[in-house]
């Protein structure tokens, strides 16, 4: 499946009657994030999950370039 394929299940399933989604707003954010493009959905989830944090710190410097602005302007800060 393409990547819009699986965030557009996702939605889906998301929406249904009986499914609850923990922290659904986060997975809201995190969906429109890898929709738009430069981020998977796992590293969307987690940058999505910090919005109310002081901070995103990472050692990881390919995902803080393309995680800078991703998400609700969250910092992110190599470590």
């Amino acid at each position: 499946m393409s990547s819009a394929e699986v965030i557009g299940a996702l939605r889906r399933l998301c929406g249904l009657e009986r499914v609850t989604v923990g922290a659904g707003e986060a997975v809201g954010r995190a969906l429109d994030c890898a929709e738009r493009g430069g981020l998977g959905l796992a590293d969307a989830l987690h940058l999505a999950q910090a919005r109310e944090c002081e901070a995103f710190v990472t050692f990881d410097k390919r995902f803080a370039r393309k995680a800078k602005g991703a998400i609700d302007a969250v910092p992110i800060r190599l470590g």
